[in-house]
């Protein structure tokens, strides 16, 4: 009877609160958690999911999900061009269409799938609000970030307004003295 109750319960949750995203936006998801994630736990790919769908909802980044992917940024001083997602300044992935039907696909659509009815029908945000990861085989110095978890082969991050004010007052050192 419990396991009838959580099923409705469920599927009216999924009619009242539909998951606001197209079939175009599933695809830049999963794309995103192939290119970033394969190969990582399921949950890794979760995480890197939600961490689009937090930026969706942060004002700084674009309201489009497939925007959000691609996002690329100019830095004033040396005019040089950065990517949000690693994957999407490489130029070979970039003109390669993933086959639908290989495994690593299918899974990362598990994944996509799965991290959205976390986020949007349970209110899981496995990240915590990380708007920011990075792999964890690099530093890239972000010390206006607070470090929130680490999931899989990946650290994240989101902003931390006391750091983004003053990065001085958020070295690793003193970060870990304020903690």
């Amino acid at each position: 009877m419990t396991e009838i109750l959580v099923s409705i319960t469920t599927w009216l949750s999924a009619m009242l609160n539909p998951i606001p995203l197209n079939e175009q936006d599933v695809y830049c998801l999963t794309r995103n958690a192939y290119y970033e994630a394969k190969g990582d736990s399921q949950m890794s790919q979760i995480a890197v999911t939600h961490v689009v769908l937090n930026r969706l909802k942060d004002p700084k980044f674009p309201k489009d999900t497939c925007e959000v992917v691609y996002q690329k940024n100019k830095d004033q001083d040396t005019h040089k061009t950065t990517c949000q997602f690693s994957w999407t300044c490489d130029r070979r992935l970039m003109g390669t269409i993933p086959n639908s039907e290989s495994q690593g696909w299918q899974e990362s659509l598990t994944s996509v799938k799965k991290a959205l009815t976390m986020y949007y029908h349970q209110k899981v945000d496995v990240t915590q609000g990380a708007t920011f990861y990075h792999a964890n085989y690099v530093n890239p110095g972000w010390h206006s970030l607070e470090k929130i978890t680490s999931i899989g082969s990946h650290i994240f991050y989101k902003v931390n307004e006391k750091c983004q004010n003053n990065p001085k007052a958020c070295t690793q050192r003193s970060r870990s003295q304020n903690s």
